[in-house]
């Protein structure tokens, strides 16, 4: 499955991990009142319902992986950096959100600024390199 779909599983890792950082990231208000904190169009899903928001990153990612299958390798490899630019974008936006209600980050504080950007950056790092495996695979194959 991953060997036949390298491109997919690229982005896969950005994707997944932008969902559940959305979901985790929502504010008290959610939980309790369905006040959404989210800039991308998921905004209506969740405005839903958390369920249909995992629900439809379910259907969304199974639609993806539908499509890349059927891609060329060039269109692949085009869309699978943009998902990952933009999911990577996404999600650790999150990051600085969750270190901040955790009350590890203080926007106005430089110390807890760089903590923060370590976080980050470790994160990146380490999806960048499930990222890198399967873009390598998918070289090898060509």
């Amino acid at each position: 499955m991953f060997t036949k779909n390298p491109y997919f599983f690229a982005f896969f890792p950005f994707a997944l991990a932008d969902a559940v950082l959305t979901i985790l990231g929502q504010p008290q208000t959610y939980w309790r009142y369905g006040i959404v904190n989210e800039a991308s169009p998921a905004y209506y899903v969740l405005q839903f319902s958390p369920y249909a928001f995992i629900a439809a990153v379910v259907v969304w990612l199974i639609i993806w992986y539908i499509i890349f299958l059927k891609l060329s390798r060039g269109i692949a490899l085009y869309l699978s950096l943009f998902f990952i630019a933009t999911h990577a974008w996404g999600s650790t936006s999150w990051i600085f959100v969750l270190l901040r209600n955790a009350g590890f980050y203080q926007p106005s504080d430089q110390s807890t600024i760089i903590q923060g950007w370590f976080v980050a950056m470790a994160y990146l790092a380490v999806l960048s390199t499930v990222s890198a495996y399967f873009l390598k695979r998918a070289s090898a194959s060509e």
